[in-house]
């Protein structure tokens, strides 16, 4: 069997993010706080007991359990990843259909939501917010009404703007 590669993937140029490095790094949910101090003793203990070395293992198991309970959902309903990023490409590739499948977002908002739809082959639009970094929802849900519409993105907070979007807009 012969397999047939992506040809739009052949002329991609790698993403490169260039942050210089600051004392606190907001833009990339770093926290200023180091909470490793209060913690320090208990997270130690529990180390020793962790056979790191094995996926699924059986603190996996308790933490799904207690955090499907806690949301009320079943177990087989959550999905794990290794961080934001992970689980973003995973959103990202499993809602593209084709070649004409596409996001819409508002701009600007997180930067790698393209680099993401990129990577995977799905387009992407995008509705400007305004000079108060709002948006009209009708204008919004206009991009969305399309069988080609395969992911809907709302930043909230925004990033890079820090603004937060009512609820009742949101909804």
């Amino acid at each position: 069997m012969k397999y047939k590669f992506r040809s739009d993937l052949k002329y991609k140029e790698p993403v490169t993010i260039n942050i210089s490095h600051q004392k606190h790094m907001m833009c990339l949910n770093e926290s200023s706080l180091n909470p490793f101090q209060e913690i320090r003793d208990a997270l130690l203990q529990r180390l020793q007991s962790i056979p790191l070395n094995r996926y699924f293992n059986p603190v996996t198991a308790e933490m799904k359990k207690k955090l499907a309970d806690y949301c009320n959902v079943q177990e087989d309903y959550l999905s794990w990843g290794n961080g934001a990023d992970e689980m973003l490409y995973y959103i990202f590739i499993s809602v593209r259909e084709n070649n004409s499948s596409h996001a819409v977002s508002l701009s600007p908002s997180y930067f790698d939501y393209k680099s993401y739809c990129d990577a995977v082959g799905l387009q992407i639009q995008f509705l400007s917010l305004d000079p108060k970094f709002d948006f009209i929802p009708a204008q919004f849900l206009a991009l969305t009404k399309t069988a080609k519409c395969r992911l809907i993105i709302i930043c909230n907070p925004n990033n890079p703007t820090g603004n937060l979007f009512s609820m009742d807009k949101i909804k």
